[in-house]
Formats: structure tokens, C-alpha cells, sequence
């Protein structure tokens, strides 16, 4: 990774302004091991997060969209286009009347051959501290394991002009839908699609391959192998695809899922980043409801754990010793 720009402003939640004020920063970082290892983490932060939201920028080209082409074609300076970005976070944010403070971190940064650009919102905590003389003091740090958002834009795939549906994305903490629904306003563009109804997608049609295709037996290894790709592609922040699944498979000599998806009338988005919480159905069965919560891995179906439909009956056979032990203490 090499990191072109980066700059980090602050949102101050200001009691005497009633509403969050914009502090822009002088200029941008300087590039150091520091900010490497920094951007890293929040890179490894970003890819491992759950149900994010993709889309496209809108049509009429204004707000965010104008300025970052005014930049990319050197017509606009990094801290113009970042500084105009906080500004219209901070507008969008008292209009929707969300408060607190934060710092907003802006980058542009090259992965292999594909420009990013980036940005996320960060909070600080304070903890404690060992000062050179051993005394305790309180001391901030940048919290880079939550983002309250954040926001990552395939530069080099915009500028392609390519059909795809997907060259911007972001992420939103479940349960913040006022910040959800303003993220598309800050950035001007429309959501297409989310990680979590890929996933759904996906799982139906690994379901059906199996059933079709497979044998019971094969049916656990070939699900085993697409959530193992899947996850593995997800931590390295790589989009899953139909090729790459196919390839997975194609190892034990399950080479036609391709075949199968392309012959059967599937609206399947491709390439994706399902959601990983989602695709773990593919590998274990579980359930709640009326005061029970049920989790096994797949595998044990038929065996440790027996599913007979006529009586609607679950019968596991060896009970989980730490189970065992509190329904002997009642």
C-alpha cells in the first residue's frame, strides 16, 4: 500500500453553536511507518465489517462527485476536496441533528495497481498512561477499531466508466439508521445493493447446487468450501466472484457450479462481499425463538443431532458436558 494524501480534521460538538462545527486541519500528514501501519489497521477494520452498503454516484455529477474529479484532474488540491468534505459532513450531520464530536480522516492511497479513496469517521477515548518518571496520567487515543462510518471509493474503476454497480461502498453500525440514511447525501450517490442480501442470494444457490449435484456427504464438504473461500477473500478486502467459487470447487472435482448458476434463473450480483455473518449458514444450523437458541455445525446433522419433520423433534445424542452438568443442577 502507498499512501498519496491523507489528512485527519475534527467535528466539534459546540454547546454555545447548538451543532457540530468544522475545524479543518492546516495541511495534510506527512507519510511515515506510523501512518502505514495506522491505515492498515483501519483497512483491516473496514473489510471485516458486516451488511456494508454498495452503490454509485449520481447522474448530475455535483457535491462530492464534482469535487473529487476537480481533484483527480488536477484541478483541485487534496485539502480543498477534503475540507469541502467536512464541511458537508458537518451540514448534513446538524440537518439530521446528530451530535458529537469526532475527527474525520481522509486519504487517497494505491493497493497494488487501484486508487482509493477513502474516508471514516474516528472517536477518541482516554485511558491512562506511564509517564518517563513511572507516574500514572491520563492520556487520548483514536479508537481504530469502531468507525461510526466510513466510506471507500474504487477510484480506478470510476474513472474506467465501467457498468459495475459497485465502485463505492460504506459501512454504518447496525442500529444507527439516521446515520445510514445520510451517508448517500454526504457522498451524492444511490445505493445499489448490501452485503447481507448478497449473502441470503448466495446461500440459496449454493443450497440448490448441492441438492441438485450432490451427494449428502459432498454436500457438507462443497458448502465448507465456498465459506472458507468466501471468508478468506472477505479478510483480504477481495470481492468473492463466480470464477473464484467455481475454481474452489473445481479442486474436488465439483467443476460445473459456473455451469449451474449461468443455466438457472438467478439474479445474482457479481462479484460481491457477502456478509460473513450471513454466510455462515452455509456451515451451521441455528435458530431462536419462545426461549430456546439453537447453534450446530452442519456436519453433525444425522448424527449427534436428529431432525424428524413428522414429529417436528430435535433428538441430539451426546450432550455438551457443561449442558449436561446445569440441567443435572436443577
Amino acid at each position: 500500500m502507498v499512501i498519496k494524501q491523507i489528512v485527519v480534521h475534527q467535528l466539534l460538538d459546540d454547546p454555545e453553536q447548538e451543532g457540530i462545527v468544522p475545524v479543518p486541519a492546516d495541511q495534510s500528514l506527512q507519510t511515515s511507518g506510523s501512518l502505514d501501519a495506522m491505515l492498515n489497521h483501519l483497512l483491516e477494520t473496514y473489510n471485516k465489517k458486516a451488511n456494508k452498503h454498495y452503490g454509485v454516484f449520481d447522474d448530475d455529477g455535483q457535491g462530492f462527485p464534482f469535487s473529487l474529479t476537480e481533484y483527480l484532474n488536477n484541478r483541485q488540491n487534496f485539502m480543498a476536496l477534503s475540507s469541502a468534505l467536512l464541511q458537508k459532513v458537518c451540514t448534513v450531520f446538524n440537518e439530521a441533528g446528530l451530535r458529537g464530536s469526532s475527527y474525520l480522516l481522509c486519504a487517497d492511497y494505491m493497493e497494488g495497481m487501484t486508487r482509493y479513496f477513502l474516508f471514516c469517521l474516528l472517536t477518541d477515548h482516554v485511558s491512562v498512561t506511564v509517564t518517563h518518571d513511572l507516574s500514572i496520567t491520563d492520556c487520548a487515543y483514536l479508537d481504530l477499531t469502531s468507525m461510526p462510518m466510513a466510506c471507500r471509493i474504487n477510484l480506478t474503476i470510476w474513472q474506467q466508466g465501467s457498468d459495475t454497480d459497485r465502485y463505492l461502498s460504506y459501512s454504518v453500525p447496525g442500529g444507527k439508521h439516521r446515520l445510514q440514511q445520510v451517508v448517500p447525501e454526504i457522498i451524492s450517490g444511490s445505493e445499489s445493493g448490501g452485503s447481507r442480501e448478497e449473502a441470503d442470494k448466495l446461500v440459496d444457490v449454493v443450497t440448490d447446487y448441492c441438492q441438485k449435484t450432490s451427494s449428502e456427504d459432498d454436500r457438507i464438504v462443497v458448502k465448507q468450501q465456498v465459506y472458507d473461500y468466501c471468508c478468506q477473500q472477505l479478510k483480504d478486502g477481495e470481492d468473492v466472484s463466480l470464477a473464484g467459487i467455481t475454481h474452489q470447487l473445481s479442486e474436488s472435482g465439483q467443476d460445473d457450479f459456473a455451469r449451474f448458476v449461468n443455466t438457472q434463473d438467478y439474479d445474482m450480483t457479481v462479484p460481491m462481499s457477502p456478509d460473513r455473518r450471513t454466510l455462515i449458514r452455509l456451515v451451521r444450523y441455528s435458530g431462536r425463538g419462545k426461549g430456546i437458541s439453537l447453534s450446530f455445525d452442519a456436519g453433525l446433522l444425522g448424527s449427534q443431532v436428529c431432525y424428524d419433520p413428522d414429529t417436528d423433534k430435535l433428538v441430539i445424542h451426546g450432550v455438551p458436558d457443561n449442558l449436561k452438568k446445569q440441567l443435572n443442577q436443577k
